[in-house]
């Protein structure tokens, strides 16, 4: 199907200079077949999303470290300069720390903006509480034009203020993890992370002990 529709487009890709992103992947032989279509970036991920049920419901996905490792094999082994995308599964800093650590090209964020002025959606108040509602990109509220493709959740998210503040917190955050790392560009960064497994016991012990 995407093939199909790159080859239909191409003329307007040529004349436009248009940049082509392609997902979702979460395999090493999809990577491979998007990267063969020539497209510039592709989207890795599929059910991590915070308000993604597309794993619950359809059996689909694999874990987000899984999904990236496999497809930068997939560019490394092609030697392409495709640009990998982390889609899902970014929560907090050090998950978007790790993602480009991995070798990603930049991530993507969903529930980190939602609930921020520049989100879309009014400010609702309840329980003397500022709210915003969020939807995942299938969910019913986002394709009410076709009602059997539900795999996303609603919510409401509290509200967080100007976006500002996050993207700081975000930027401080990757800042922190490459002085850890000694690292003063992406691309040492990239180079000096190391990785291993964690139990579930040494991930909770990480977490702070309130």
């Amino acid at each position: 199907m995407i093939e199909k529709f790159i080859n239909k487009i191409s003329k307007i890709i040529k004349e436009y200079k248009l940049k082509i992103i392609a997902g979702n992947v979460a395999s090493y032989e999809t990577t491979k077949y998007l990267i063969g279509l020539d497209v510039d970036a592709i989207r890795v991920g599929i059910g991590n999303g915070a308000m993604c049920s597309t794993s619950v419901k359809s059996g689909i996905g694999i874990g987000q470290v899984d999904a990236i490792i496999r497809a930068l094999t997939a560019k490394s082994d092609a030697k392409s300069d495709v640009k990998i995308i982390a889609d899902g599964g970014i929560s907090n800093p050090g998950a978007m720390c790790k993602a480009i650590a991995l070798g990603c090209d930049a991530v993507m964020f969903g529930r980190v903006l939602a609930g921020t002025e520049e989100a879309p959606g009014e400010v609702l108040k309840y329980n003397n509480q500022r709210w915003k509602k969020y939807c995942g990109s299938a969910s019913f509220a986002v394709k009410q034009e076709n009602k059997n493709y539900i795999e996303g959740e609603e919510s409401l998210v509290p509200y967080k203020g100007n976006v500002i503040k996050l993207i700081k917190e975000y930027r401080e955050g990757l800042q922190s993890s490459m002085s850890y790392l000694n690292s003063r560009t992406l691309g040492e960064y990239q180079k000096n992370a190391t990785f291993v497994r964690l139990t579930s016991h040494s991930f909770d012990e990480r977490k702070p002990q309130m």
